[in-house]
């Protein structure tokens, strides 16, 4: 019994980590696929219940949300952070800030407009507004920003921007 206790074999712990069944995905590629992918689809025969565009759409309101809410402080007491320290050019937030608004832009080019796609749009005006520095945020976030700010249903124009906002898969 005791030599049991001191090898510890009564534990369910595991010894090695799980294993990486794709150590080369590109996160960015991925999103942009699947982003290009969605434009293919006509609005009309996407489900009504399309669950996955919604919770998209709900974490790009945090998402904006905050960084609403990190502009409009750095607005507050004037400092701004050079190009290098800028929340949209740290390619670790870079990937998610751009898939969630990208994701959204599909999500409004898909889904039948509800309240919940009117407060993204005007969140995403805000956020263009509230900026202190159009230059400091990246030209990539920039311009999907934009996209989803204008974003309609069925739109031509936000079909031909989603593509645009799929630069590495053209």
């Amino acid at each position: 019994l005791h030599s049991k206790m001191s090898l510890n074999l009564d534990s369910n712990r595991k010894i090695f980590e799980e294993e990486n069944p794709n150590p080369y995905e590109e996160k960015l590629v991925i999103i942009q696929l699947s982003a290009r992918s969605l434009t293919s689809f006509e609005a009309e025969l996407v489900d009504k219940r399309y669950t996955y565009g919604e919770s998209i759409l709900n974490e790009n309101a945090k998402c904006l949300s905050f960084l609403k809410k990190w502009y409009q402080e750095m607005k507050k007491t004037s400092t701004l952070p050079d190009y290098a320290h800028e929340l949209s050019r740290n390619n670790a937030m870079f990937i998610y800030i751009y898939g969630l608004i990208v994701g959204s832009i599909a999500a409004v080019y898909l889904i039948p407009e509800n309240k919940q796609i009117q407060e993204i749009i005007k969140e995403s005006c805000e956020v263009l507004n509230i900026l202190p520095d159009k230059n400091l945020i990246h030209p990539k976030i920039m311009f999907a920003l934009h996209t989803l700010s204008e974003a309609k249903k069925s739109d031509k124009k936000t079909k031909e921007d989603i593509l645009r906002c799929c630069f590495l898969t053209k």
